[in-house]
């Protein structure tokens, strides 16, 4: 595992607790699934591993973000209290519990069409946990945890229309990514801070953060990451009027998406825009 080679490891660890069970290796077992992006696997051990020990804040805070992942968010808020129960205020499990909740409760609200019940989720995502978890954020060992509650404040901000509390608080996470040099994570949050720019027509503030960020990511060879922020690019341009460089950097986020092999929106966003510049068809941010 802590020479990446997940699946030998996760093979390894399975004949292992066959004949030796235990709490700590179940633990292990659950973070090289989730690490293989093997979330039912993940959840299955770990839940092993609450059978052992259901005293252990860690299992109950996994346990939470991996059922918030797989969308089974009553479960997943119940562990995460129970891990926030069997820990201390201001310690990091307690902290990524409170902000693990707070997620939980922001994509309740991202589930539903309604604006109205949207926006009441964000507003109890921000004063019931993501507020509560950073007034410790000074007793927080590992800061990387502090940058992404901020990260995640600021995407509640941003629903509930608080665009300068979202862009304060996301030039919070950005800061303190820089200093511990969390490439992955900073690159996500330079692209939250471009789109935040962009839903304000701020094009020329905003295309630093996108290339800083597709740097990165052609470093980690995150095609999901290049395409996310060849779309932006390729919005920023045709608001611009270059529609030849929109265009380009469409067809690569649609290149970049194959790679990454990701379908849905991911795929059909940038071929609108090509159908739409084809067809003339100007979006509200281009005919501002």
């Amino acid at each position: 595992a802590d020479n990446k080679q997940y699946s030998l490891a996760a093979g390894n660890l399975e004949a292992a607790l066959q004949a030796y069970p235990s709490a700590v290796g179940y633990m292990s077992l659950g973070y090289i699934y989730d690490e293989l992006s093997n979330t039912d696997a993940a959840i299955v051990a770990y839940k092993k591993a609450n059978e052992i020990n259901p005293s252990v804040s860690d299992i109950h805070n996994a346990l939470g973000y991996l059922y918030k992942d797989a969308g089974q968010y009553e479960l997943a808020l119940t562990h995460l209290e129970k891990a926030r129960s069997l820990s201390k205020p201001g310690d990091d499990v307690w902290f990524m519990a409170t902000a693990n909740a707070g997620n939980v409760v922001y994509e309740i609200g991202r589930k539903t069409n309604n604006t109205t019940d949207r926006s009441k989720q964000c507003e109890k995502a921000i004063n019931e946990y993501f507020l509560p978890a950073l007034n410790y954020r000074g007793a927080i060992k590992n800061q990387n945890l502090v940058a992404a509650a901020l990260a995640n404040l600021a995407n509640c901000y941003k629903d509930t229309n608080r665009l300068a509390d979202a862009r304060r608080v996301t030039e919070e996470a950005i800061s303190i990514k820089r200093r511990v040099n969390a490439n992955r994570s900073l690159a996500d949050t330079l692209v939250n801070m471009a789109d935040l720019l962009l839903k304000e027509a701020r094009y020329e503030e905003a295309k630093p953060y996108l290339i800083e960020a597709t740097s990165i990511f052609v470093i980690a060879q995150n095609h999901l990451g290049i395409g996310a922020a060849y779309f932006n690019l390729g919005d920023i341009m045709w608001a611009q009027g270059k529609e030849k460089e929109a265009r380009r950097y469409y067809e690569q986020s649609i290149e970049a998406f194959s790679i990454a092999h990701v379908g849905g929106e991911y795929d059909q966003a940038p071929r609108r825009r090509l159908e739409r510049l084809k067809k003339r068809d100007l979006p509200e941010f281009v005919k501002k």
